[in-house]
């Protein structure tokens, strides 16, 4: 279940325009970091990006956040700088929490279903 959601989120991700794609990008972030066992539960999501995954995996994605909220909530569109970081985020993202697990560990994470459904009714 949660492999097809992740595929399904990169591929919402692609084909949407600028500002749904932070929004596709967003999620997937979320599934692949609640799949590997970080639920975001009593923070912001500001919050959780800076005190626990950034700490943990070093992906900037405070900083996407940020971006993502200005994207979300500031009446003029983002600014050049901001289009070319979430460019490389993306990549970078999944290269380092990824990055820490062995293989099989992912797997055996994104087939387990409880994680998934919490992921899906918490929203």
């Amino acid at each position: 279940l949660a492999s097809l959601m992740y595929v399904y989120y990169q591929l919402r991700a692609k084909q949407a325009n600028e500002k749904a794609r932070l929004y596709w990008l967003y999620r997937l972030a979320l599934l692949t970091l609640n799949q590997l066992g970080f639920q975001r539960i009593l923070k912001t999501p500001l919050e959780y990006a800076q005190y626990t995954i950034d700490p943990k995996f070093g992906t900037q994605f405070a900083q996407f956040m940020q971006i993502y909220h200005k994207n979300k909530y500031a009446p003029q569109g983002l600014q050049p700088e901001d289009h070319a970081f979430v460019q490389q985020f993306v990549g970078q993202f999944k290269d380092k929490v990824f990055g820490k697990y062995k293989w099989w560990e992912i797997l055996r994470n994104f087939l387990n279903p409880v994680p998934t459904l919490r992921f899906l009714f918490s929203r």
